[in-house]
């Protein structure tokens, strides 16, 4: 085993040191080796030197005469460390008595530059902010520093990548240390000269390490709060994060960004959260200019390793893919993956259960009220782990010439999620991401620098959607005008976000063809809607014999095109269908029914159920499905739970959508209201017609949309994104 010199800088800590040294004195004995352990005074007043002398013989003291800083203070120990390998600990630092071997054990690799220790709070009452498992990511110009959970799988691979080691908490290679010119007094009195030395190290192709089995115990600011206060410690750190990046940054692009964007997220912080730290920060890292420049010019090194390489998180993702083949997957969703509310929810959740059973699977989603946390914790049952965060409207996203729809940039567009979403793809812990919808889709433009390999499941072409509703709206009404610049804005937007995936899912051939006439490469598959068989089984709620008079339309009313198709139904086709049956009920079954469609049940045979628990009943109940969309596009899953119900369908062209069938098998297609009215008629005065066509529709579903099928689909997505044609085993 090395031996090593640990160095625990102090400055007026003396009862620090008597909670902290004898941990440290215990560490050292049973790590079975002589190591040096050495106490840097910082000029400290309040009798820290005589202390250790009279109570801690063992313990080696260097006496400054001043207080040189964090950087000034660990250098002069540095410099006289008896060892090749010197252990920094602050002096508010409780180590585990077994903190010590795993650390040095690190060091068997020549390319490692530092290893890290985990960190706790001594006090557990306290919110965990820091571990020494180090991250950070690039964001509109600026870096944001992290610490990231631990899990189990950490300590499986016993040493992680990080990006920087915590100076004190850390143990580093003294020659290499010295070799990078050692802690930066530019960042006097303290913070950030660790990730500052760090950074220069990878650059060398020397790396930093994370050792979750050595553990250490911090009182979190104990010694530089009594310097400074919170606010002045926030400005300190703003400030060496700016002479960070001005001293590093090699890349004209990343530097350029940096510059450029500064002075607005100064702006933005006084406008929005009424603070001038990072203006303070600027100030004060411009009066540092001159000893700046000197800084910058030593620390040119050979790089071999780029700032676009470190900002993409490539030093984290040094695992592959595990030996039996399991995919890390996550998902990120604008809706939270579930049952009984509508389609695509359930979609979601029928692939994402599926693929556990095979793979990790992740997820990342929004919810809108509390009461969906009860989805969460069903999702949390197969997921390795499940992360929600409360959507509010978003104003972080302008968007000041219009480019964005509204339905992104208003909706989706929080910084929460965003920052969420950076962390779990910087932590090296998934192979590939799936992203629902075009809200989502557009947070993975903003994390394309990463290099994840990326999956987009346009669930609804909006453009061609916005095309339908131009096209069906009347030419001499204003609002044409508005659908037709609606229309060329989700154009370019859609197009813009299929360039940056690896590969695209549509739900239907028809949206494939409408993204590929203007992305002809593009990579796309097409996954349909599912439907679970064994769930929609026709006769499962032991109705015997559907009422005749029933016609029945299943939808989610927040989604405008099933609420467009009931009005056509009620206005232009049901008064015709009650010449020939006067007696026709229609009942409009679904979630969030507009007050204009409730307001209506009771009159005339009309009944309007809101959202119920299970739709079952209702359509076993009904005679004869009816689906007379006009608006929107991709497949209708509420249609295929009525084909897997047995249940005769009369449809539009549109409606029928994405679902192969030949006439008269499931389907009867019809476009005018005459037409439908005539269909819906001629099915509800003959049952055996009813019965044969409804019994060909549960095969259809049967041969084409059984969820073995689309998971298996999906899968093959995910794994084409990765550059692999099919799971070889």
């Amino acid at each position: 085993m090395r031996r090593s010199s640990i160095i625990i800088l102090n400055y007026n800590g003396r009862e620090l040191l008597a909670n902290g040294i004898p941990s440290v004195l215990e560490a050292v004995e049973r790590s079975g080796t002589v190591h040096e352990v050495m106490v840097v005074d910082n000029g400290s007043t309040d009798g820290s030197v005589d202390f250790l002398r009279g109570n801690f013989p063992s313990v080696r003291v260097l006496a400054l005469d001043k207080n040189y800083g964090f950087a000034g203070g660990n250098n002069q120990g540095i410099l006289v460390a008896r060892y090749d390998v010197v252990v920094l600990l602050n002096n508010d630092m409780v180590v585990d008595k077994d903190f010590l071997n795993p650390l040095l054990e690190g060091f068997a690799d020549e390319t490692v530059f530092a290893v890290s220790a985990q960190i706790y709070f001594q006090d557990k009452g306290k919110k965990r902010e820091e571990t020494g498992k180090t991250r950070f990511f690039w964001d509109k110009g600026m870096i944001y520093c992290f610490h990231e959970a631990v899990d189990e799988s950490d300590y499986r691979r016993k040493y992680l990548p990080i990006v920087w080691a915590g100076g004190g908490s850390a143990a580093y290679d003294k020659a290499k240390f010295v070799k990078l010119g050692m802690f930066d007094e530019l960042y006097s009195p303290c913070y950030v000269e660790d990730l500052d030395i760090s950074y220069m190290a990878w650059k060398r192709g020397w790396k930093s390490l994370f050792c979750p089995e050595s553990i250490v115990y911090h009182k979190h600011r104990a010694t530089a709060l009594r310097r400074y206060t919170n606010e002045e410690l926030e400005v300190i750190i703003a400030r060496h994060r700016l002479l960070f990046l001005w001293k590093n940054l090699t890349s004209p692009k990343y530097l350029l960004s940096h510059l450029c964007l500064l002075p607005l997220h100064i702006v933005k912080e006084i406008r929005r959260e009424r603070r001038n730290i990072l203006l303070k920060a600027s100030i004060g890292a411009l009066s540092r200019i001159p000893r700046l420049v000197r800084s910058r010019l030593r620390a040119r090194p050979k790089a071999v390793v780029s700032d676009d390489i470190i900002f993409r998180g490539e030093y984290v993702r040094g695992s592959a893919r595990s030996p039996d083949r399991k995919l890390r997957i996550l998902f990120v969703s604008p809706y939270v993956p579930c049952l009984d509310v509508h389609a695509t929810a359930a979609r979601m959740y029928h692939i994402a259960r599926a693929l556990a059973g095979r793979h990790e699977v992740s997820i990342l989603t929004f919810i809108e009220e509390p009461s969906e946390k009860k989805h969460v914790e069903a999702l949390e049952t197969f997921c390795n782990s499940v992360e929600f965060i409360q959507r509010h409207q978003s104003l972080d996203t302008p968007d000041y010439f219009h480019i964005i729809p509204n339905m992104v940039v208003k909706e989706f567009c929080q910084p929460e999620m965003k920052d969420l979403l950076f962390r779990h793809l910087l932590s090296g812990r998934y192979d590939v991401v799936q992203f629902e919808y075009l809200q989502m889709a557009y947070l993975g433009t903003k994390v394309r620098q990463i290099g994840i390999p990326m999956v987009w499941v346009d669930h609804e072409v909006q453009h061609a959607a916005l095309w339908k509703e131009f096209r069906h709206e009347r030419w001499w009404k204003w609002n044409k005008i508005e659908l037709f610049f609606r229309w060329m804005v989700m154009l370019s937007f859609e197009l813009s976000i299929a360039r940056h995936f690896d590969h695209t899912i549509t739900v239907t051939e028809h949206d494939e063809r409408e993204l590929k006439a203007y992305l002809p490469a593009l990579r796309s598959s097409v996954v349909p809607l599912g439907v679970d068989l064994g769930y929609f089984s026709p006769g499962s709620m032991k109705v015997i014999t559907p009422r005749e008079e029933v016609i029945i339309f299943t939808g989610y009313f927040l989604h405008y095109p099933n609420v467009d198709a009931v009005k056509y139904f009620l206005k232009e086709i049901l008064p015709l269908v009650k010449e020939s049956i006067p007696s026709v009920q229609f009942w409009i079954v679904g979630s969030s029914p507009p007050v204009e469609l409730t307001s209506i049940s009771g009159d005339d045979g009309v009944r309007v159920t809101g959202w119920v628990p299970d739709l079952r009943p209702y359509l076993d109940e009904a005679a004869l499905y009816v689906a007379p969309l006009r608006l929107g596009v991709g497949i209708r899953g509420k249609i295929l739970e009525a084909l897997a119900m047995k249940k005769a369908v009369v449809a539009t062209r549109l409606a029928a959508q994405g679902i192969p069938a030949t006439p008269g098998e499931g389907i009867v297609v019809a476009d005018s209201a005459k037409e439908f009215a005539r269909e819906v008629v001629r099915l509800l005065k003959n049952p055996q017609l009813r019965e044969e066509i409804g019994e060909r529709g549960r095969e259809l579903v049967q041969r084409n949309f059984a969820w073995d099928r689309i998971v298996h689909l999906n899968e093959s997505a995910l794994y084409s994104s990765l550059g692999i044609a099919e799971d070889q085993d």
